[in-house]
Formats: C-alpha cells, structure tokens, sequence
C-alpha cells in the first residue's frame, strides 16, 4: 500500500502495555470506552481471537451506525490486525450510510509498546481491494477520521486510571 493512501496515528497512555492489551481484548472494557464521544456502545457479538468478530451498534446523536471487526492477526501483547467495516444488525459489512465511495473494508494494525510504564499505541489503516475513486475518498475523508479515532483514544485515556 502507498504510504499517501495509510491514516497513522500515535498515542501515548499512561497505563502498562497489559492494561492497555486488555482494553482492546476484554468487551467488558470496550464497552466503556470504544467510539468517539457521545457515543453509547452496544456489543452484539465479541470474540477476540484470529477469525472472531466485534460486532457493535453506536448510538450516536443523529448519527446511528453498526460496525464489524474481524481480527486477522493478533500477537499479545503486542499486535492486533483487523479489517473493519460498517455493517447491518446481521453483521454483515455493508457500504458505509454516508458514502457510496468509502471504501468497504480497511484493514489497521495496531503496535503496543511499553516505554517506562506507558503505552505507544500505533494505529496504521488503509483501504482493502479498494478502487482508485474509493482510496482518493479515504484519504479525503482521514482529518474526519482522525477526529474520530481522537475522541475514541480520548475516552481511553479517561478510562484507564480508573481500572489501573
């Protein structure tokens, strides 16, 4: 992949890599802090395994939408590889409900390191089996995303001191 056409993020938490490996891994932490703010989680189906599914519905203000995750790849506690898409309440991936052009599955890796009691998370993302109209959308679309993932990693951060 392109490195122009990959939406990277970097952010450091100030928990131990474990910690932090089990706010991704456990749904019952997930469903304190996944989605952006104002978001309220609901976990249909959740099995952290290579080949298992998250399966979610965010109830957003205006903004209602389901989500799948299917973790390809995961080498605790260090790496997580998933593709993601929008889904219906079947989990079914389906076109994202804003655009025809966003691209079906993007597949992200995720890299925990610890440096002196705190978690480096590294997110890299980009568009899977993607057309050139689908990435150019993508990348039009990464300040929006990372705005997302922001607010997400915000309410990560605000989650941990209080299971550390």
């Amino acid at each position: 992949m392109d490195a122009q056409n990959v939406l990277k993020l970097t952010r450091t938490f100030d928990a131990p890599r474990q910690l932090v490996w089990a706010s991704f891994s456990q749904a019952e932490h997930l469903a304190h802090w996944w989605g952006p703010k104002g978001c309220h989680l609901q976990i249909v189906d959740f099995e952290f395994r290579e080949g298992g599914a998250f399966h979610y519905f965010m109830d957003m203000p205006n903004n209602p939408m389901w989500g799948k995750i299917t973790y390809e790849s995961l080498i605790e506690p260090e790496k997580i590889v998933y593709l993601s898409g929008f889904a219906n309440a079947d989990g079914e991936v389906i076109r994202a409900p804003f655009s025809e052009l966003f691209p079906l599955l993007i597949r992200s890796e995720l890299t925990l390191t610890e440096v002196d009691g705190q978690t480096i998370v590294q997110m890299q993302g980009y568009p899977l089996n993607a057309t050139q109209a689908e990435i150019d959308f993508f990348n039009g679309m990464k300040s929006n995303m990372e705005q997302g993932f922001g607010s997400t990693f915000d309410q990560l951060a605000e989650y941990l001191p209080k299971v550390a």
